[in-house]
C-alpha cells in the first residue's frame, strides 16, 4: 500500500503516483483547479488528498484498459468525487456499471490540456492511449519501458498478439519518435530515472524494443507465443470485480493482489 509521488512535468503539469509492490502508476494532469486522473489503483484516498493539497478539482477518471494485475479504483474514485469515468466499451462488455464510452478519435478537455484518444488494442482488445497536447502519451499497459504488455491475459493470446502488432506498426506509425511515453505499469523501481519517473520516448522504444524489431507479423505473434510467464487465476477474478461482476471485500482484494506482478510480456 506504498505509493511515491513524483512531478513528471511541469508544463503541462503531471504527477507520476507510483505503487511500488505492484509495479503499478497512475498519472494526475492539474490543468487550473482541475484534474484528470488516468489509471488510478484502489487506495482512492491517497489520490483524493493529493488533489485536494493541490486545490484541484478531479473531473474525469479514465481506465485505459481492463486491469488484470490489481483493482482499479477509478470507479469509486470518479463516484467520490463526482467526476465522469470513462472506459473502452469494448474491454467493459459485461460491465455493471455505467460509464462514458472511451472510442478511438475521441477528444477530452480539462482545463488548457486536451487529449486525444487512440485505440491500441493489444494487451486487451479495448485498451485505449491517451496523447496529451501532442506531446505526452499514456499508454496504460501497452507500451512499457522495459516491454509490452502481455496479450493472454483473455485466453485469446494469438488474436490479440496480433492486434499488439497493427496498434505498434500501423496504428502508432505516424507518430513521433519524440512523444514522451507515460506508461501505467513497470517492472521494477529500477526503471526509474534521476528524478524518479518512469517514462521513454516512442523513439526509445522502437530502437529498443524486442517486438519493434519484428517487423514480420508471424514472427512477431510466434515469438510472443513461445514468451508467455504463467497466467495467474488470481487475474481473471481482477478482470470480474473491475467488471463489477463480482465484489471482494478489503481481504480479499488484498489477497487477489498479493504475489509478483506479472503482466509485463517479458521471458522469465
Amino acid at each position: 500500500e506504498y505509493y511515491e509521488i513524483h512531478k513528471a512535468s511541469d508544463a503541462p503539469v503531471i504527477y507520476q503516483i507510483y505503487r511500488t509492490a505492484r509495479g503499478c502508476m497512475c498519472h494526475v494532469i492539474v490543468s487550473g483547479n482541475e484534474a484528470v486522473v488516468i489509471d488510478p489503483g484502489r487506495h482512492i484516498e491517497k489520490i483524493i488528498a493529493f488533489t485536494d493539497s493541490l486545490g484541484a478539482k478531479i473531473t474525469h477518471v479514465i481506465d485505459t484498459h481492463l486491469h488484470a494485475d490489481h483493482i482499479s479504483g477509478a470507479r469509486d474514485l470518479a463516484q467520490k468525487a463526482g467526476a465522469k469515468f470513462f472506459m473502452s466499451p469494448i474491454d467493459a462488455e459485461g460491465a455493471t456499471f455505467k460509464f462514458e464510452p472511451l472510442t478511438d478519435g475521441m477528444e477530452i478537455r480539462s482545463g488548457e490540456n486536451n487529449f486525444f484518444a487512440i485505440h491500441t488494442p493489444g494487451h486487451t482488445p479495448g485498451i485505449t492511449s491517451l496523447l496529451l497536447n501532442g506531446k505526452h502519451l499514456f499508454t496504460g499497459d501497452t507500451i512499457m519501458k522495459t516491454d509490452m504488455g502481455r496479450p493472454d491475459l483473455g485466453g485469446k493470446a494469438e488474436e490479440w498478439a496480433g492486434m499488439l502488432y497493427n496498434t505498434l506498426f500501423v496504428k502508432l506509425k505516424s507518430l513521433s519518435d519524440e512523444i514522451i511515453i507515460l506508461p501505467s505499469h513497470a517492472d521494477s523501481i529500477k526503471e526509474q530515472d534521476k528524478s524518479n519517473i518512469v517514462s521513454l520516448t516512442l523513439g526509445d522504444a522502437r530502437r529498443s524494443g524486442k517486438l519493434f524489431s519484428l517487423t514480420d507479423d508471424r514472427e512477431f505473434v510466434m515469438y510472443i507465443l513461445e514468451s508467455l510467464p504463467e497466467n495467474p487465476e488470481s487475474y481473471q477474478e481482477m478482470r470480474k470485480a473491475n467488471l463489477g461482476i463480482i465484489s471482494p471485500d478489503e481481504v480479499k482484494k488484498k489477497e487477489l493482489e498479493i504475489g509478483k506482478n506479472l503482466c509485463v510480456m517479458k521471458k522469465l
